[in-house]
């Protein structure tokens, strides 16, 4: 509806805002109140600023962006959370590589070992046999932290399967703008790289607002639906628990 469109600010003026650490730090302790208002002195307190006239410019910097100010002092708007989201997630702050581990699961195509990697913040599985079979998709450095490596890969796993269920739900993992599914065969999907699958159906996911594509293999889109679960269920296989890769329609 146009009557709900918000106001919209300029993209490079909003990032400017943020270009003084004080400012983060200003995120940071709004954050840490646990949903209570903090007041210009608590807030200054919190931050470290001695300068009350410096640090009235950088809260103003911030007012009406990333924090609003309210009856009983200041609080993070959505804008402010997603920026410490970024930052606690890692894909501003750290490196996102690990050294190539073997994975669990044969090839889909030739049964053939596979190998994950994760690299500037991609992980990708391959295979080593037949090379046609290879999987690719962003994951914040943040999502392996607490993990031990050997658990990276089913720790990945989850985290796609996070990223599948809010494309099928309709939402951009980037933006979230309206994702619209589209089925289509392998020779019309760009992001299937050396795959040799041009008969082979694929979900994909675009959105309306920026253009993100997410690509699924059918087998694995179709697992969401309860006539497809309940299939599998009456067989003894929970699709909850078994291997994304195991549901793969794309089997020679």
């Amino acid at each position: 509806m146009d009557d709900a469109t918000p106001e919209s600010t300029d993209p490079a003026d909003a990032f400017a805002a943020l270009s003084d650490p004080a400012r983060v730090a200003i995120l940071r302790a709004l954050w840490e109140t646990d949903s209570r208002d903090l007041s210009f002195s608590e807030l200054r307190a919190a931050v470290g600023v001695d300068d009350s006239g410096r640090f009235n410019y950088h809260v103003g910097k911030l007012t009406d962006r990333f924090v609003r100010k309210t009856e009983d002092g200041y609080r993070l708007r959505l804008a402010g959370i997603r920026v410490l989201g970024a930052i606690f997630s890692g894909v501003v702050t750290e490196d996102g590589s690990v050294e190539p581990l073997p994975f669990e699961e044969p090839c889909p195509l030739c049964d053939g070992p596979m190998t994950f990697s994760y690299e500037n913040e991609y992980v990708s599985v391959t295979c080593d046999d037949c090379d046609r079979f290879s999987m690719r998709y962003p994951v914040p450095p943040g999502v392996f932290t607490p993990y031990d490596r050997a658990e990276l890969p089913r720790i990945a796993e989850s985290y796609a399967r996070s990223m599948l269920a809010r494309a099928d739900d309709g939402f951009c993992s980037i933006c979230e703008g309206h994702l619209v599914p589209a089925l289509l065969p392998g020779s019309e999907t760009t992001d299937l790289g050396e795959w040799e699958l041009d008969d082979v159906p694929f979900v994909v996911y675009t959105c309306e607002r920026c253009g993100q594509r997410l690509t699924s293999d059918l087998g694995v889109a179709l697992l969401s639906r309860p006539l497809v679960a309940g299939f599998f269920y009456d067989r003894g296989v929970d699709v909850r628990d078994a291997p994304l890769l195991s549901f793969v329609a794309a089997h020679e």
